[in-house]
């Protein structure tokens, strides 16, 4: 089982990328704020983080903080970030201080988005494959 962990404050964003992205064999959980995506990533074992950077429950510097440190404490995760920022001087100072290059805009298709979920999940398939399980 693939297990894709979504943490959006939007129903109906939730809604949407869990009714998109739910296959046979992909298991979609979704979240509202960093404290039950936190709790999630301790509790389950997941694959691929989707991730707002603003929360209602979270200010976003503590958002910006999670992302710099996930692949410290998550290193097997792969965490894309899919957000409603427009800004390309945010999103360029973003992925200088987090090193995070997966930022999709929620105005973009989502294509692009389930297709960099796709790569995540064809490189989970190979290393599986590799090591023999």
């Amino acid at each position: 089982m693939f297990n894709i962990l979504i943490m959006d404050p939007d129903h109906y964003v939730k809604n949407g990328l869990f009714s998109y992205l739910k296959f046979p064999g992909v298991n979609v959980m979704v979240v509202s704020n960093l404290g039950d995506l936190t709790i999630n990533l301790k509790n389950n074992h997941i694959h691929v983080v989707v991730m707002e950077l603003f929360s209602r429950d979270d200010d976003v510097f503590h958002s910006i903080e999670f992302v710099r440190n996930f692949h410290v404490e998550w290193p097997e995760q792969h965490l894309i970030i899919y957000t409603q920022l427009k800004n390309e001087n945010a999103i360029c100072l973003l992925k200088a201080v987090t090193g995070v290059n997966d930022i999709f805009y929620k105005n973009e298709q989502m294509k692009k988005l389930a297709n960099c979920i796709s790569s995540s999940l064809k490189r989970r398939v190979n290393k599986l494959s590799l090591i023999g399980e």
